[in-house]
């Protein structure tokens, strides 16, 4: 049945451009944000909202 893909596509998975130093230079991967989170949940502390820095 395709309604389960049709849910798939209307649902909005959060993707973000995650920059890796690496030996070889800067590498760029692309991750769901809500598994990087769930990864790594120390970079996505809500302290300074309004921080100054760039990504």
């Amino acid at each position: 049945h395709g309604s389960r893909s049709q849910t798939v596509k209307r649902s909005r998975i959060p993707i973000i451009k995650i920059r890796w130093n690496s030996r070889r230079g800067p590498e760029f991967t692309w991750e769901r944000e809500d598994q990087f989170q769930k990864k790594y949940p120390h970079l996505f502390t809500k302290t300074t909202p309004t921080s100054s820095a760039t990504s």
